[in-house]
């Protein structure tokens, strides 16, 4: 065997044992973590059936289980829900808790409006505005669902100026996804 070829094979059999000398206290934790703590890794048997959600969840309906406080300092959670039922036409509408406009903060410093009855209804986007952080001020969890909700095109982001309706619209059309995939 060629000196080359030789050292090719000892720097990989050195490159494996490094590797396992890594890895094995890593492993030996997870183990050690496992036998401590059967939640952290329930058995099959222990995930059968239903979760248990009650304790600090709220169960919003479509299958939609959330934290029972909002995002930030909100008392109560929303969330945007996009989809359908049982192959029904698919459809928006706000789950959870009324909107709460907590206040201004970095990254959502855009203006709220309000409709007839003074519920929060639009939001205009100010320059650095995030959905996120929006979604946030406004009591949303799922802030980034905006976009959705607003109809961009995947990939389009919000931009100063844009007035974007914060409560869905129920008559507002949703193109049904094609089923059979891209053609």
């Amino acid at each position: 065997m060629k000196t080359g070829m030789k050292i090719a094979i000892g720097v990989a059999a050195l490159a494996l044992v490094g590797i396992g000398a890594l890895v094995t206290p890593a492993l030996i934790e997870t183990s050690t973590l496992a036998s401590s703590d059967p939640t952290l890794f329930p058995s099959p048997a222990s995930t059968t059936g239903s979760p248990d959600f009650s304790d600090g969840y709220v169960n919003l309906g479509h299958g939609t289980r959330i934290p029972d406080d909002g995002p930030g300092d909100c008392a109560a959670p929303s969330w945007i829900y996009i989809g359908s039922d049982d192959d029904g036409p698919m459809h928006a509408e706000m789950l959870g808790a009324e909107l709460v406009d907590m206040g201004a903060r970095e990254f959502a410093t855009g203006t709220v409006g309000v409709d007839d009855q003074g519920r929060i209804a639009t939001y205009v986007v100010a320059p650095g505005d995030t959905e996120a952080a929006i979604g946030e001020r406004l009591c949303i969890v799922n802030g980034t669902a905006l976009s959705d909700l607003n109809h961009y095109v995947a990939g389009d982001a919000i931009q100063p100026g844009d007035i974007l309706n914060v409560i869905p619209n129920p008559n507002d059309e949703w193109p049904v996804p094609d089923s059979d995939g891209p053609s």
